[in-house]
């Protein structure tokens, strides 16, 4: 670090962070060791900015840090877990399911069906960020939507393909 104020405005940010960034985290990994790890890891990043740069980083950027190690946190889960599926024969649950059944729907070739049902904007959206892994900023951009916007489309889309799934199973 340049000098002892970095040192002291780290502790100070380590302090008032620690908490709501464990919080933030296991809201989105709903597991508590990897909330933990993750805290860990963005503290790490926040260091080595303090280190090049000689300044703290603001709270916004911190949690835009945390948010990015949890994305490709569950990046890499979701990865393992596609592979533990195919070989032990589980089941993904929750959030994951969706993407299983569409992967399955696929391989029938009748995911497009699937999403045909969805609403124009909705098709688009859950087309971008599942099949081509674009970021929800990219969405935004390619779609003229904010970030956020792009965000809350995309799981109005998801919670939508929940619903058709959920019927079609019902109804067999």
């Amino acid at each position: 670090m340049k000098d002892s104020s970095n040192y002291n405005l780290t502790e100070e940010l380590f302090q008032s962070l620690s908490i709501p960034l464990y919080n933030f985290l296991y809201n989105i990994l709903k597991n508590k060791h990897d909330a933990e790890d993750i805290v860990a890891d963005t503290f790490v990043r926040i260091l080595e900015i303090v280190y090049v740069d000689g300044k703290v980083p603001n709270k916004p950027l911190c949690f835009t840090i945390a948010r990015n190690l949890a994305i490709d946190f569950l990046r890499r889960k979701k990865k393992v877990s596609y592979d533990s599926v195919a070989i032990e024969g589980m089941q993904i649950t929750d959030d994951l399911d969706v993407f299983e059944e569409v992967n399955k729907m696929f391989e029938e070739n009748d995911v497009d069906g699937l999403i045909k049902q969805l609403p124009e904007v909705y098709a688009n959206i859950f087309y971008l960020r599942f099949y081509h892994d674009l970021s929800f900023k990219e969405i935004g951009d390619i779609m003229e939507f904010s970030e956020n916007n792009a965000r809350v489309m995309y799981f109005r889309a998801r919670n939508k393909l929940k619903k058709i799934l959920t019927t079609q199973k019902e109804g067999k």
